[in-house]
Formats: structure tokens, sequence, C-alpha cells
């Protein structure tokens, strides 16, 4: 029998998605589900709680990702997480965000019917593509997006990091390698109003994975808010960009005196050729004060992540060698790529042309003789063939594997560590495998 449904968004939701009911069906067996869906002995994942397959719909043929969770091994805190999961998924729909289908559970198991991501992980991306800065603005724009879309509907992700965002084909655009779906929600957290989970603004409880987590977090003497997100997208950036950490540390105080710091370098060799205005975006984002930091919606508009010239003429500008590749990569004929490299360069200098004639030239030293002869109206002339392409900064160096340290939580959060006021409502997390909680 029907254990209960709910709409992704009830009546005084912020978001124009249209609604979508979520089925949450009590079964006695996993053969009632077996009657909808043939699934595949083949494992997609494996976590601490449970294992991911693949499932595929008898009567439509589409494929989903069935995550079982044997509700026996979760204990208090898992249970905790795996209904935030559930209750979260079922409020959202985003392009960006891993769609819940259907829900099933029987006394032991908990079975997720959920959105295949078969392109794995954005971390294992990284293993083997070189990503250009237009790449990552791509991806960086689609991750802003989302966690806004998430903070419009009073919802904190507080465990945004490369392992819960994966990669789909994307539906409009099957070649499109960047459409990423954020996942794992086990410790999303639901602002203001009345829910489950909590009704304050302001949270207290330290989770999260240490590399990723901000210095409120881990210092929360007084709470932190929804800003934690961002710090975790800015440290996303930085490793997209440099596939470095900006914490390197041998302990776990160490790691944790280093966050709280938050001075972070953009001094090794990576950086070199990376522009100025990705680096002070990240600035932005990796700000000790939350209050100081750049929102969700302001680091989606900035003039980096939507590949336009920087009104303070930092440096966004796009080499002819970052286009070569970013079209190659497209398989574009040699002649298509050349087109458009041409038409990026034209437009870039009428932008240009019209820029410079507002820009008096810099006057040179004359004699009061010499002055008759000055012109009345001295302009700058610009030779169009030393215009570079508008866009993003000059070409990345290329590098070929991700370092070790990237893993996210080699260190554990210590359990000496003082509780925070609420503890009594939310436990610590223990990291686990990101892949099923």
């Amino acid at each position: 029998m029907s254990h209960g449904s709910m709409r992704y968004f009830d009546k005084n939701s912020k978001s124009g998605h249209t609604s979508k009911t979520i089925n949450h069906t009590r079964i006695d067996s996993i053969s009632s589900i077996e009657e909808k869906y043939v699934i595949s002995p083949d494992i997609l994942g494996q976590g601490s709680f449970g294992t991911v397959y693949k499932a595929t719909n008898i009567a439509t043929g589409q494929s989903f990702a069935m995550k079982k969770i044997d509700k026996q091994t979760l204990g208090v805190t898992g249970h905790k997480m795996l209904e935030r999961e559930v209750a979260i998924l079922k409020r959202v729909q985003h392009p960006h965000i891993v769609a819940l289908e259907e829900v099933f559970e029987t006394s032991e198991d908990t079975y997720l019917f959920m959105e295949l991501c078969d392109k794995g992980e954005l971390k294992s991306m990284l293993d083997s593509t070189e990503l250009s800065e237009l790449e990552c603005a791509k991806i960086i724009e689609r991750l802003s997006s989302t966690i806004a879309y998430l903070h419009d509907n009073d919802i904190v992700h507080r465990d945004l990091k490369l392992e819960n965002i994966l990669l789909s084909a994307g539906v409009s655009d099957p070649d499109d390698r960047f459409n990423i779906k954020v996942t794992d929600f086990g410790l999303s957290f639901l602002t203001g109003g009345s829910n489950t989970f909590g009704n304050d603004k302001m949270m207290t409880t330290t989770c999260g994975t240490p590399m990723y987590m901000a210095p409120e977090i881990l210092d929360n003497s007084v709470g932190y808010s929804h800003q934690c997100d961002i710090w975790s997208i800015g440290i996303i950036m930085y490793i997209l960009l440099s596939r470095k950490t900006p914490f390197e540390a041998d302990s776990e105080d160490e790691l944790y005196e280093k966050i709280k710091a938050g001075d972070i370098k953009f001094d090794g060799s990576e950086w070199e050729n990376i522009s100025q205005s990705a680096k002070t975006l990240i600035k932005c984002m990796v700000k000790v004060d939350p209050a100081a930091r750049i929102t969700a919606k302001e680091i989606r508009d900035h003039h980096w992540v939507k590949g336009e010239s920087d009104n303070n003429n930092e440096d966004s500008q796009l080499t002819v060698i970052e286009m070569m590749k970013m079209f190659h990569r497209e398989n574009l004929p040699q002649a298509d790529v050349e087109i458009k490299i041409a038409e990026v360069k034209e437009a870039d200098a009428e932008e240009k042309k019209d820029v410079v004639a507002e820009i008096p030239a810099p006057r040179k030293k004359f004699t009061p003789k010499d002055k008759k002869n000055l012109p009345d109206n001295r302009r700058m002339s610009v030779d169009p063939h030393l215009i570079a392409a508008r866009k993003m900064g000059a070409n990345s160096p290329r590098r070929t594997s991700l370092p070790t340290s990237t893993k996210s939580s080699p260190i554990k959060i210590s359990r000496n560590r003082k509780p925070g006021p609420d503890s009594k409502r939310e436990d610590r997390k223990q990291t686990n495998s990101q892949t099923v909680k």
C-alpha cells in the first residue's frame, strides 16, 4: 500500500517549477519492485549503508540508479541522514540536481530510484581530462546556479565536494561533457519555517568533509549560515583550475588552522597562466568572514563565469591557442575552427574599437611653438592583429593527474571537538563513501 507521496513544491515554494508527485510505497518484498523493473546484477557503487544498481523500467525502457539501503545498519545518524536526503529530494526539481523518481520501502530496506548519472564523478574526470578556464567556468556557472536555487528554497547543502557532483549525458545535447548533477543531501539543512530537521536560520553542528569545510563550521560558537556552501564552491573551483588542494596539512589540527586562517595562495607554476579574474573570484568565495563572501547568484553572474570581459580590465582574454584546443575537442573540421576563431576575434575587435574611441591618447610633451600644431582630438590607434580573442585568460598548462591529496576526508572530524548547542538534535557526520549513504 502507499506509504505516502509528496510534491516537489508546496504552495509556499519559491520556485516556479512544475510540481511532480514522488510515490513512496511500502512493500512486503523486493518482488514487487521486480514486477516493474529489471534490476542489473552489476554494482554501480557501494558504500557503508548500501549498494547502487542499474534498474530499467519494463514499461518505458528508462534506466535509473537504484540505491538499496540496509536500514538495519544505519543507526540513529544514518536514519536521520536518509530521512533528510529523501525529504529534500522530494522538494527539489532542478536540471543540475539528481532527480528522485520514486521510493520503495520494506521492513529491512529502502530503495531509492534516482536519475542515472552514467558518466561518473566530476573528480574522476579530472584524473584524465585537461580542463580549460572556459570549461571550468561552465561547471562553476552550473554549480552556482544550482546552489542559488537551493538557497532560494531555504536548503543548505553542507557537503559540496567533487565526489558529490556527478556527470550525466545531456538530454538536449548528448555531447555535453559538463552536465553536472549535485547529489548526496544527507547532511543538508532546511532553514526557516517549520520542518523536521530544524527551524533556525543558523546551524551549529560540525559536519562535512574537512578539506571543503568553511572556517565558521569548525569554529561554530555562534553558528553558521548558507554561506558555508560558497566557501565549498571556492575550494572546488581552486581544484578544478590547479588540480591541487588549497590547504595542505599533515594533521587534523594543522588543516583546521589553515582553513581558519583562510590564507589561500596562487604561487605554484600551475597558476602562472590562469587569469587574474579567476583568482579574484576564488578570493571572493574563500573569505574567512562569511558576511564578506560573494553570494551564489553573484558567482553565477560574475564576468569570469559568463565568459565576458572584465570591466576593470584585469585580464579576461582567451588566447587563440586556447580556442583551438576548445574547438578541436568538439571535433570540428579545421575550416570550421578557423571560422569560429575569426568570428570571436572580429567581435572582440569591434568592441575594442568602441572602447578605444572613448580613450584619449597620452600626450607627449610639446614646446610652446609646437602647441599650435597639436591635433584637437587625438585618439589612440589599435592594431587589430594584436587584439586577442575575448573571453577568459591565457591557456592553461597541461596537467595529467589529480594529486592524491585531493581525495576527500583523509582526516576525520575530531571526536574531542566541543559539540555545538544543537548536538542533541543533529549527530556529527562520520566520513564514508560518497556514492551511497
